[in-house]
């Protein structure tokens, strides 16, 4: 260990004047000079020692505190440079999310991600249910159809192959009546004393109701080990937008159009539940729907209650 020369410097001073002060007044053969020579030096050597040693210690204090904060940058620059790319991974993933079924490489755990398959077009049959031939003519339809434009999904996932989906969309219902007359009577029933104007609608040859709702899903789905095949199960609920009769009336060989937009006046109720199950291979998927609730208001209408049978291309 080197002497601290500071220390040692500062001594020389007061060592030279002890050593002047002995040779004056030392014995004849110098031996008692000698040995107080010999303690003061040993002293000296002692303090410069004592000396170093404090000087050492702060020396090493001060190093454990540089070491101390150059660690603490050390973890803090780590752990942002470990969000930073998180962060970079989901871009990643979100940018390659169009592909089917497309799991995230740079993450080691849940190697795939739950995504749905309820967004897309869907277009399918529409009728009302009449199982038991319980519907009166005048309810009664020719056919319809459905089209549907699921526009965005949410999902829920309870794990990479099971989850809860919601979201919003869009559905336009179209009614063709069977008997155009009756069709259009029924729907402006006198809501109060459930009265039909007989002499109202007598030429009508066609006869649509249109009704547009503003959809929400909330559908579990369940999905094989490769994810081709898909199931789900649930309710979609829907609230009305939108709703007008059309229609066309023949007199003397002339033929006229009209359109009645009062949606009040066809007394149908304002939201929805249908009942669904849906089926699905890889983009395409098969759609059944129940109505749980009915279309008119029960009040004054029978109880109608449609049902459909689509296919929705997924997206």
């Amino acid at each position: 260990m080197p002497i601290n020369s500071k220390a040692f410097e500062g001594l020389m001073p007061w060592f030279q004047d002890f050593y002047l002060h002995l040779q004056n007044n030392t014995d004849t053969d110098g031996t008692m000079g000698k040995t107080m020579i010999v303690l003061v030096l040993m002293m000296l050597f002692s303090f410069c020692l004592f000396a170093q040693g404090k000087e050492s210690k702060l020396k090493l204090q001060s190093a454990n505190a540089q070491s101390e904060d150059t660690t603490m940058e050390i973890k803090t620059s780590t752990m942002l440079r470990n969000s930073f790319n998180r962060i970079f991974d989901d871009a990643i993933y979100l940018l390659e999310r169009s592909k089917p079924c497309v799991a995230n490489p740079l993450r080691q755990k849940n190697s795939a991600r739950f995504e749905s398959s309820w967004a897309g077009l869907e277009v399918g049959y529409l009728n009302f249910a009449d199982f038991d031939n319980r519907l009166h003519n005048g309810y009664k339809l020719s056919g319809g159809w459905r089209f549907a434009w699921n526009v965005f999904d949410i999902e829920v996932p309870f794990s990479s192959r099971c989850g809860l989906i919601t979201g919003l969309g869009y559905a336009s219902d179209v009614f063709f009546a069977k008997d155009a007359d009756s069709f259009s009577r029924h729907l402006f029933i006198e809501s109060d004393t459930r009265e039909i104007d007989t002499a109202a609608f007598t030429d009508v040859e066609k006869a649509k109701l249109v009704v547009r709702y503003l959809t929400m899903p909330l559908l579990f789905e369940f999905q094989s080990t490769k994810r081709s095949f898909r199931c789900q199960f649930g309710l979609i609920v829907g609230l009305n937008l939108y709703s007008r009769l059309k229609t066309q009336t023949a007199t003397d060989n002339l033929v006229s159009k009209t359109e009645y937009k009062s949606s009040d006046s066809f007394q149908l109720n304002r939201m929805k539940a249908d009942a669904n199950l849906r089926l699905s291979y890889k983009h395409w998927q098969l759609c059944f729907a129940y109505s749980l609730t009915p279309l008119f208001d029960t009040k004054i209408h029978d109880i109608v209650q449609p049902y459909s049978i689509s296919i929705n291309l997924s997206f």
